[in-house]
């Protein structure tokens, strides 16, 4: 069957429903480590907002989704938003280390856009700064 026809898996049903219970409650930001781990994947990998993702960067990854929202400026003031571009997605954390100042996350996302189907580790990296956790840095390989 079509990959948007497997079931979900239970990190994306999380970032899901831990997405409406922020709006809801009127928090800004999650604060564990994971939670933004997840949050960060759903909303870049998932959603295709780069510009909510920014929200939770530091440092290198800042730069890249600044760089990124840069390249497809024009696209979106023509009406070509993240939704246009959604593809099926779907991602599952396979790992999460938490130190004192730092955490890595990786997950293995599946994405299908144009019945081409294409699976990719994500790393991320994290790091603690006094308003909470952030994505430092993030990198992507295909399997």
């Amino acid at each position: 069957g079509r990959l948007a026809q497997e079931p979900v898996t239970r990190s994306v049903v999380c970032a899901v429903l831990f997405g409406a219970a922020m709006a809801l409650s009127g928090c800004g930001r999650p604060t564990d480590p994971a939670d933004v781990a997840d949050r960060f994947v759903a909303l870049y990998y998932v959603q295709m907002s780069q510009g909510e993702a920014l929200e939770l960067t530091t440092g290198r990854a800042t730069r890249i989704l600044e760089h990124e929202l840069s390249a497809v400026q024009a696209i979106r003031d023509r009406g070509y938003g993240p939704s246009q571009a959604r593809p099926a997605a779907y991602f599952r954390r396979v790992r999460m280390t938490i130190a004192a100042e730092s955490a890595t996350a990786s997950y293995v996302l599946r994405t299908e856009v144009a019945s081409t189907r294409v699976r990719r580790r994500i790393d991320l990296d994290l790091r603690r700064q006094p308003d909470g956790w952030r994505i430092s840095d993030f990198h992507q390989i295909e399997l």
